[in-house]
């Protein structure tokens, strides 16, 4: 991993550090969320940043960073949920996100990451 990068996650994981531990200390309960990017859940969005960007897909580990950061979580003690499994399985051939390739949920991205934290919040 460049070192530029793992800068990067040292400083995430400080602030990420931070909030976990002043959350707890207000009496309250943390847990980070993680969303996936569109690309990691739809074939066709990564097919084409591929084509776009004359990429090696091989090059590439799309879910790197879901479990660089989970075991991050896992280490510390900081509570997760990863919805990366959850959107892949509900992808299938509709799509989760707003068109024109925008990083946001639609309606059933949306319903498809409540339901995931929800049933992580009352196992």
């Amino acid at each position: 991993t460049p070192s530029i990068i793992n800068e990067m996650y040292d400083v995430f994981f400080s602030v990420l550090k931070e909030m976990a531990q002043s959350t707890e200390a207000s009496g309250h309960r943390f847990v980070l969320v993680l969303f996936p990017q569109r690309h990691q859940v739809q074939t066709a969005d990564w097919d084409i940043m591929v084509d776009y960007w004359n990429l090696d897909p091989t090059d590439f580990d799309l879910n790197a960073s879901n479990r660089i950061i989970t075991e991050f979580c896992r280490v510390n003690g900081i509570e997760y949920v990863d919805l990366l499994d959850r959107f892949q399985e509900n992808a299938g051939e509709k799509n989760l996100y707003l068109p024109g390739g925008d990083i946001h949920f639609n309606s059933r991205g949306h319903e498809v990451a409540a339901q995931g934290v929800a049933d992580y919040l009352t196992r």
